[in-house]
């Protein structure tokens, strides 16, 4: 397990209705636990009557946007709500006084 697969970006845009409800159902069932693509799939394709691809790519979504973590090649892990709506709250802090900075100066 490297750091460069755990490590990865935070939110930069809040999530689809679609995505949200995804990370929640994944969440709900699996925690902070570690859980396989292909079960998380599994889970969506049955609760949101997808198919395949469009499961992958919500997933693959989800990682790029620093909900899950990715611990293996096919092995991810849930960051927990409370963390990312955190460190979402302190990004879109600090992006609103740098641009009252801008404005004032």
């Amino acid at each position: 397990m490297s750091n460069q697969a755990t490590e990865h970006k935070y939110i930069t845009r809040w999530p689809k209705k679609r995505e949200f409800l995804a990370y929640y159902l994944i969440y709900k069932v699996y925690g902070s636990g570690n859980f396989n693509i292909g079960e998380a799939s599994d889970l969506l394709i049955k609760e949101f009557c997808c198919n395949r691809k469009v499961a992958y790519n919500i997933i693959k979504r989800l990682y790029r946007m620093g909900f899950l973590i990715k611990v293996d090649k096919v092995i991810y892990k849930c960051r927990g709500l409370y963390e990312i709506l955190d460190n979402y709250l302190s990004k879109y802090i600090l992006k609103r006084c740098k641009q009252h900075e801008r404005e004032s100066a």
